[in-house]
C-alpha cells in the first residue's frame, strides 16, 4: 500500500476529468479514490488515461475492456473504505449505548435492593425492579401472557416483603428489602448486562417485549382472601404441579397440585442423569454417616437402594439406601438432580436417574404458562390456574 501523500494535486486530477465530457463521470471516481486511498497523482492519472480513454486504431474507435469495470471496481473501494471506517463505529456505538429504554409507568413505591456482584444496596423503583426479574427468571421468547403472568407474580413476590408495604424485607440482607440471588429471593439483572445476555440483534425485541409486559400488568399482585400470597414457581413440573406441603411440610390452600399438559415443549421434560456408583455412594455417606452400602454392593441383586416412599402427584418422598431413609428433596440437592420425579436403574458401575420436570414443581409452572400462552389464554387465567382461588389485585 502506498503512504499517504502529504499533498494531492486535485487541480490535476479534476483537469483530466473534465478534459472530455464523455469520460467526466469515469475521472470524478478516479479523483475520489485519489482522495480515499491518497493514490500518488501520476498514478491516478495514468490510472485515469488508460482505463477511460478510446483506443483509435485506423478508423475504428475501440473502447477499452476495462472501461465496463471502472464503475464497479470503483464502487467496491468505496464500500470498502465505508465497512471498514464507519461499521466499526456503529457496531461498537450500538454495543456500548443500548437503544431507546422502553419506558414503564412511573412508581411510587421503591424498594432496597442488595445486588450481590457490586455488594451495595440500591434503591430502585418497583416497576423497573420487576422488568428486571422477568429477565432474569423467564426466557424472553416466551408468549406475551407468560411474561405478564410472571410480571404480576414477581411483583407479588416483591410486594410481600418490601418494608414500607408491610413486608418482612430479606433474611439473608436484614438492610435490605430484596436481594438477587435466587437461592434467597428472586433472581434480578440490571440492563447494563442484558445485551451480553441476548446479543445485541436480540436485545431491543426482548427487553421492549418484558417492558410491555410489566407496563401492561403495571401495580398488580395476587392475592388469596384479601392476603398477598407467596407466588412460588419453577421451570417445568413434567406433567402436575406439586402440594406445598409435600415440599415444605406447610399445607397452602393455593398451591395445591393441578394437572399440566401445557409444558410438553420444555427441554427439561424429561432428562437422564448419571453418577458413577463409587461417587454416589461418597455423597449418600456424606448425608448420613451410618450408611454402610459400597459401590460393590449396590450392583448385587439385593435391593440396597429403593424408594421408600411417593407423594400424591407421583414424585419420590423419600429414598432408602442400605436400610436408611433419606428425604428426596435432600437427594435432589446432593446429587444436583432436576426434580424429585424420578425412577433409577442401576447399569454397570453407574446409578441412572432418568428425572421428569424441572424444579421443586410447586405453584406456576413457567413452561406451562408458555404453553396455556400459546393455547389462547391471558394471564389472568395463568395465574388463577396455578394458585387455585387467587384473585388478581392492585396494591393499594
Amino acid at each position: 500500500m502506498f503512504a499517504p501523500s502529504k499533498t494531492i494535486d486535485k487541480e490535476l486530477c479534476h483537469r483530466q476529468a473534465h478534459s472530455d465530457r464523455k469520460y467526466q463521470l469515469f475521472g470524478r471516481m478516479s479523483c475520489l479514490a485519489t482522495e480515499l486511498f491518497f493514490l500518488p497523482p501520476k498514478l491516478a492519472k495514468a490510472s485515469y488515461i488508460l482505463r477511460a480513454r478510446p483506443i483509435i486504431i485506423g478508423e475504428a474507435k475501440l473502447e477499452p475492456r476495462g472501461q465496463s469495470l471502472v464503475r464497479p471496481v470503483v464502487g467496491l473501494f468505496v464500500g470498502i473504505a465505508v465497512v471498514i471506517l464507519v461499521m466499526p463505529a456503529i457496531i461498537v456505538g450500538s454495543w456500548k449505548s443500548p437503544a431507546i429504554d422502553p419506558p414503564v409507568p412511573s412508581s411510587d413505591i421503591t424498594l432496597q435492593l442488595y445486588v450481590s456482584s457490586s455488594k451495595q444496596l440500591v434503591k430502585i423503583g418497583l416497576e423497573d425492579y420487576v422488568r428486571g426479574v422477568v429477565a432474569a427468571e423467564m426466557p424472553a421468547s416466551f408468549h406475551p401472557a407468560a411474561l405478564r403472568a410472571q410480571a404480576v407474580a414477581a411483583r407479588t413476590y416483591a410486594a410481600k416483603r418490601i418494608r414500607s408495604l408491610g413486608g418482612r424485607g430479606c433474611d439473608a440482607h436484614p438492610q435490605a428489602d430484596l436481594c438477587d440471588n435466587p437461592a434467597h429471593c428472586q433472581a434480578w439483572v440490571p440492563v447494563s448486562q442484558l445485551q451480553q445476555k441476548w446479543g445485541m440483534l436480540e436485545y431491543q425485541n426482548y427487553w421492549t417485549k418484558i417492558s410491555e409486559a410489566v407496563a401492561m400488568t403495571a401495580r398488580e399482585i395476587i392475592t388469596y382472601q384479601g392476603i398477598i400470597i407467596d407466588p412460588v414457581f419453577h421451570s417445568t413440573c413434567g406433567g402436575q404441579t406439586e402440594d406445598a406441603g409435600a415440599v415444605w411440610q406447610q399445607s397452602v390452600p393455593y398451591l395445591v397440585p393441578v394437572k399440566c399438559s401445557y409444558c410438553q415443549h420444555s427441554p427439561k421434560l424429561q432428562t437422564e442423569q448419571r453418577y458413577s456408583l463409587t461417587a454416589f455412594v461418597g455423597a449418600m455417606r456424606e448425608l448420613d454417616g451410618a450408611i454402610t452400602v459400597t459401590a460393590q454392593s449396590l450392583r448385587t441383586t439385593s435391593p440396597n437402594l429403593t424408594i421408600a416412599e411417593k407423594t400424591a402427584t407421583g414424585r419420590v418422598s423419600s429414598i432408602s439406601i442400605g436400610g436408611r431413609n433419606i428425604k428426596a428433596t435432600t437427594l435432589r440437592s446432593a446429587l444436583g438432580l432436576n426434580s424429585t420425579r424420578f425412577v433409577h436403574k442401576i447399569e454397570g458401575d453407574q446409578i441412572v436417574f432418568t428425572v421428569q420436570g424441572y424444579g421443586h414443581g410447586v405453584g406456576l409452572c413457567q413452561y406451562g404458562a408458555d404453553g396455556m400462552g400459546q393455547a389462547g389464554y391471558d394471564y389472568r387465567a395463568i395465574l388463577q390456574y396455578y394458585y387455585q382461588g387467587t384473585q388478581i389485585t392492585e396494591i393499594r
